[in-house]
């Protein structure tokens, strides 16, 4: 396990609470403007949440070790959570589209030579607007 390609921490304080209690425990803070859109695409979480462009620098440097440390084989998988998929969408792919909606299994087959990757198919990935 690479510790370094785990999912978003966006829901901070609300992370391991039921969703009902913590409504009920954090009413104060959803009430307050600056977490009424939060998320990956809006680039920032919850109270207590991780920092959005600290996690896609930590997402970039796993896949760029997961490539170094994959020298010489001819294919390698890594299994990973929907906004870790958006990070490398974003950042390393270079798609300037948001991702819609990502299937529990969905599938992304990339080809990576000289330093570069593609897309060769997706399978459970919506594509939705632009990025600004």
């Amino acid at each position: 396990m690479i510790d370094d390609i785990r999912e978003l921490n966006s829901y901070g304080i609300l992370s391991g609470v039921n969703k009902d209690l913590a409504k009920n425990i954090f009413s104060y803070v959803f009430q307050k403007e600056e977490y009424k859109n939060t998320g990956y695409y809006f680039g920032k979480t919850f109270l207590g949440g991780e920092d959005i462009k600290e996690f896609d620098n930590r997402v970039k440097g796993a896949i760029h070790s997961i490539i170094k440390e994959s020298e010489g084989l001819n294919t390698i998988a890594i299994v990973t959570h929907g906004n870790v998929h958006k990070s490398i969408f974003k950042n390393i792919l270079n798609v300037n589209r948001k991702i819609e909606k990502i299937d529990d299994v969905s599938i992304t087959t990339l080809d990576y030579n000289s330093d570069k990757f593609s897309i060769i198919e997706m399978k459970g990935i919506k594509l939705g607007e632009v990025i600004d």
